[in-house]
Parts: structure tokens; sequence; C-alpha cells
């Protein structure tokens, strides 16, 4: 596997010495990122240390690289989901600092709009670039429903010339099957032969030039003696600041012109500080300033820091009820990418359920299990190398809600009616309709409970046996249903009374009587037309009797009861004659 992805990234770079070379990476950040690779890691974690060390050793040469990421912004049921798409650096030189930034900031958390990547990536592309290269880094196939092939099609009839190179993330065969044809393609199956290969590459094809020792001027550092575990702190240097300088955090006995996760490159040209983030784990360690470019992994000055362990409190109610929400008061380190979480006690470290960065609010609110029990409040961390790792926690007691459902008996095909219910109120819970015994996650019409109590529910156009079911939405219960009353669906009464004749173009009055459910219209429609077919239009709704304007054409036509709702689009109720004259 190892030489697999070196190949492949030797194919990448080895034109890289052209002026005119602009590469295009894209970043999968959608919400499967979070799924967990064979050794425990995350996905995302795994990608985002791999490509810091990838930019690290990008030359800053002639090339021009850019940064577009994908599902970074908006969830993956919300709207716009498929459309979240970004170029976040253009492929202006090689400006590492931006690079590194983006794919420190880059949270997982939404759709997999590949095809609009491809097709936006080739719109970043200059006009002047001679040698187009995308790579594209993903876990999952395309699920916004673009088409791959098309896509790439449509560029070559345009005349784009891009060379294609696709790292699949442990992606299963179906997913690879969707991207046969479309470049050079290679899947890895683990975080490590990914980091090695990408590592490789980048020693073997994109080293700079070898450059004779140059002497230096000197490099001050100024940072405190002593910081907390986990919490981020500044360091101010001075005196001889070049471009690809860069800082980082070690232990004292790591080998000089190593560095760990937690580095970042100085301004040579503005600011004359910058901000890194302790280990967790405490301790003594050094702050390196490193010459990266013109005496490659020299160590120009240290400075010893000493990392105490931190004091960290939570304060939360001892007892919650299942989905309902809860606030948490807490102190700590507020580290880079630090959260608080909620899992089941003795949950492996990594594990997550409802929680929010702890940069973002204190208080914040958690979410409480679908399901009774006791569980853990967590401080934990999320940044590269102590991903997943607790610091801190608590347990809090999950207690079974109470449920109600108050709704009709009986309600007539098609009509609005309300449901009174009780519950959690969690974040996502929803009161449905569905056929009686449908698969728990079935829903037709819907209402959050967060939005209405008392809510409205539309009945199904068919007439029988249905339930009402209290069910969540919500990542550990996901469709699950946790209360159910049935209830009857009984046919529904139509009629419509109009003219029998009418002139063309003429403007004439409908009644009416039916369900009256959202998005119920009257239409005129030539006799026999398809369902679904309208051409002048009322919505019931308010509108009774309602106005249609005859056809210009004379004729036999028919006056339609029909909706335009979910589970009948277009269907036609009931319907009536009419001539035009």
């Amino acid at each position: 596997m190892k030489k697999t992805f070196i190949s492949l990234l030797s194919l990448i770079f080895l034109s890289l010495a052209s002026a005119q070379t602009y590469v295009e990476l894209i970043l999968d950040a959608s919400g499967s990122m979070w799924n967990k690779l064979e050794n425990g890691e995350y996905r995302i974690v795994a990608a985002k240390q791999v490509l810091s060390d990838f930019i690290k050793g990008l030359p800053s040469g002639d090339l021009n690289v850019g940064l577009r990421v994908y599902g970074s912004r908006i969830a993956a049921l919300d709207d716009g989901s498929c459309e979240d798409t970004e170029l976040f650096v253009p492929m202006t030189g090689v400006d590492k600092t931006a690079l590194q930034g983006t794919v420190d900031e880059v949270t997982a958390t939404g759709a997999t709009p590949i095809a609009l990547s491809l097709q936006k990536a080739a719109e970043d592309f200059p006009a002047e670039a001679s040698q187009r290269m995308i790579v594209l880094v993903t876990d999952g196939e395309e699920s916004c429903g673009g088409d791959l092939q098309a896509v790439a099609e449509q560029l070559r009839q345009q005349g784009f010339e891009i060379d294609l190179k696709i790292i699949g993330f442990a992606l299963d065969e179906k997913a690879q099957q969707s991207f046969e044809g479309l470049g050079e393609f290679v899947n890895a199956e683990d975080a490590e032969s990914l980091a090695s290969a990408l590592e490789g590459a980048v020693e073997a094809v994109v080293e700079e030039p070898v450059l004779e020792a140059t002497e230096r001027g000197t490099v001050t550092l100024s940072a405190p003696d002593t910081t907390s575990a986990g919490r981020t702190f500044e360091i101010s240097y001075e005196g001889d600041i070049q471009q690809d300088d860069y800082i980082t955090l070690v232990s004292p006995d790591t080998e000089d012109g190593s560095y760990s996760r937690e580095w970042k490159y100085v301004d040579a040209e503005g600011l004359s500080s910058l901000s890194l983030t302790a280990s967790i784990e405490p301790g003594n360690y050094e702050i390196r300033y490193m010459d990266e470019k013109t005496n490659p992994d020299t160590v120009l000055t240290r400075l010893a820091i000493t990392v105490e362990p931190s004091e960290i409190t939570l304060n939360f109610p001892e007892e919650v009820l299942v989905g309902s929400t809860f606030e948490v008061n807490w102190t700590g380190p507020d580290g880079a990418q630090d959260y608080i979480t909620i899992v089941p006690a003795s949950a492996p470290e990594g594990t997550y359920q409802s929680y929010f960065y702890t940069a973002n609010a204190n208080p914040g609110t958690l979410t409480a299990p679908s399901f009774p029990g006791q569980y853990e409040v967590r401080y934990s961390t999320d940044r590269g190398g102590e991903s997943g790792k607790n610091f801190y926690s608590q347990t809090i007691t999950i207690l079974p809600a109470l449920y109600s459902l108050t709704a009709p008996d009986q309600v007539t095909a098609g009509s609005p009616f309300e449901v009174s219910w009780q519950g959690p109120n969690g974040a996502q819970d929803y009161i449905t309709i569905v056929p009686a015994n449908a698969p728990e996650g079935t829903y037709q019409s819907y209402f959050y409970t967060a939005n209405a109590n008392p809510g409205t529910l539309t009945a199904p156009v068919e007439p029988g046996n249905y339930e009402v079911r209290y069910s969540t939405d919500r990542g550990d219960a996901k469709g699950s249903s946790f209360y159910t009353i049935p209830i009857t669906v009984t046919p529904a009464s139509f009629s419509l009374t109009a003219p029998a004749e009418v002139n063309a173009g003429e403007q004439f009055e409908v009644s009416w009587t039916g369900p009256d459910g959202p998005s119920d219209y009257i239409t005129i429609v030539p006799a026999g037309a398809p369902d679904g077919e309208y051409m002048s239009y009322f919505y019931t709704a308010g509108n009774n009797p309602g106005n249609l304007k005859a056809p210009d054409t004379p004729g036999q036509y028919e006056i339609r009861y029909s909706s335009d709702r979910g589970d009948a689009h277009g269907k036609n109720f009931y319907s009536i004659p009419i001539t035009v004259k």
C-alpha cells in the first residue's frame, strides 16, 4: 500500500518545476469523516494530520496550490448542504500559513457534493494555467445526486485539461466504483498507510533544491515560563525572521529537526507573535524556532516551558430526562478544539454524542441521550495528535421521560388536524402520522416538537388505519418511535359547483367542499388530461368560492379538486365537466 501511494503522489508532483503548474486540493469535510478507521482514529483527524505534514513539505518556489473544502459549513440534513463547497485558499503561490490555518479550522459536518466541487474547482484555475491538477481526498461517494461522469465529460468538452488524482480514504466497493474512469485513483485502507505514503512522496518529489548552509542572524523567543495543560498561550519572536520559519512545541528529548503536531509558521512581514496550544499531558517541554528553508531542520533558538495540570470543573444537573436539553457551566483550558460531550459511562475515549466546543459557549447546551441510564459529561479535545482525549468527566443520570399524544380518533383524508403532546422536547424530536405498524423511521406529514404544541398534521389522502408517533431524528436514536396512538383516516367528501358553460377567457366562480388540506387547489384542464396538469387555479385555503379563468381555446374541459402536497402530488380527487365556448 505504501509503495502504491508513493507512486501516485510521485506522478502528481513530477511536473511541479513548471512556473505555470496549478494544483487544487479538495478536502472532504462531510459528516462521514467522523467515522473511525480500524485503529480507532477519526478519519477527519487523520486526514488533517496528514495534510498538515503534506503542506509543510510543499516547496515555496514555482508552484501554485489552492485548497477547496466541501461539507464544512452546513449540516447534511439542512437546506443548502449540497451547495456547501468553498475555495478557502486560492491558487496564488504556496501560502502555507493560509493552507495550514484552513486545515486546522475545518470541521466535518455536511454532505458530499463532489460533482459540484469538481465543477467549481475547474472554475478556480486562472486562464494562464498551462498545467492544471486536482487532488481530491474523500472518504465517500457523491451524496447530492451529482453525476461525476457527466461533470468530467462537460469539462472535457469545454476544453479543460485537468489531471485528476483521487485519494480514497477507506472507501467501500460501491464508492470506489463511482470514481471509475475519472482519473488516477488509489484507496487508503488506514491512516498509517496514507500518512507514510504522503510523507514519503513529499520527501521524494517535492524537496526543494539543496542549498549551501547560510549564516543566519539570531532569533529571540519570549513566552511564559509555565502554562496549563491544553491551554493556548502566546509566543513572541524577533530577530532574523524569514519566510517558512516555524515554531513548534516538543518534549526536550525530541530529536532536532523533528516537530510535533503543534506548530505554526511565523509571519516574516507582519505579526511578531503566534499562539500554540500546550499538550494535555503535564511536564517539561521546549519551544523551538526552526529554520525550514535556508538551513533545513535547524533549531535557531529554543525556550523551556513547563506544562502544569489544568483545573477543570463541570457544573450541570445530576439528573435530566431523556432527550431533553440542559446547560453545562465549565472551567478549563479552553484550548483549540476542546469540547464538552455526553457519553455512556465508561465509553472509550474519543466517543461523543451531543457536544459543543468550549470556544463557542459557557454555559453550553447538551441534549441528553434518548435512552435512560448512567452517562458521563466529559471535557475532551479534538486537536491533532490528542484527538478524543478525555481531560475530565462527571457522572449524570438520564431518567425516562413521560409521553402523551392527544389527537382525534378519526380524521378526514387529506384534512389538517391538531395534535397536543407531552415529551422531553429534545433536539430534532418530531410528531408524525404513518400507516399502522410502519417501520420505525417512516414519516409523512410531521412537525418538530420545538415548533408547536399543539402542532398541526395533515391526514394522508388514502383512508385506513394509521398511527400518530412521537419520534426523533437525532443521531443516537434516529427514526426511533417513543410513543404512538392509533387514528383512523376516513374517506373525504368532495363537491364542485360551477357553470356548465363559460365563454373562452371568461372569469367564473367555483364553490367546493373537500378536506381543504395544505396545498389543495382547484384548477381547470382539458378533459381527460393526466393527473398533475393545471392551467388557471386557486388554492382552497381561504377561497370558497374561488375564481378561475376559462382557457382561450373553446372545447371540453374539467374542473378538478387536486393537491400539491407530498403524498398526493398532482393527485386528482374529484372533477366535473365544463364546456368552454
